[in-house]
């Protein structure tokens, strides 16, 4: 009994993870920033989010001529420059966190094929179930 309530709690994470993998690769993330004094919007992009928001940041802080006497005045903006506001920011969070969770799960089921275990299999249900509870 034990065994059909693992073996379906890990089908139902790996049909959840499959379902939700909106971050496979070649997806692209694109953020946007400028100095609050100036014009010029910086581009950031990288399969990850939070890399896009850094390189975004980092162009601004590198090449905007504002931001040699002030650094922190680059801020993540739209596409069309208006400032992020806090529920835009708070939905970022949100996909990170996420992402984070997806990777947490994916990591343990690579590991598992990688010791040759076969993906829906309940061996591979029982390997992953076992991966999951060590991290």
């Amino acid at each position: 009994m034990m065994k059909k309530f693992l073996g379906i709690l890990v089908l139902g994470l790996l049909w959840y993870s499959s379902a939700n993998s909106g971050y496979k690769e070649g997806r692209q993330f694109f953020e946007f920033a400028k100095h609050v004094n100036g014009t010029t919007i910086y581009k950031g992009s990288s399969t990850k989010l939070e890399y896009a928001e850094d390189g975004a940041l980092m162009k601004c802080r590198s090449q905007d001529p504002y931001a040699e006497s002030d650094p922190d005045g680059c801020i993540l903006v739209d596409k069309t420059g208006i400032p992020l506001g806090e529920t835009q920011i708070t939905e970022k969070k949100e996909t990170k966190k996420k992402e984070k969770n997806r990777l947490q799960k994916k990591i343990p089921m690579d590991k598992c094929k990688e010791l040759g275990f076969t993906k829906g299999t309940e061996d591979f249900a029982d390997c992953v179930t076992i991966m999951l509870s060590k991290q």
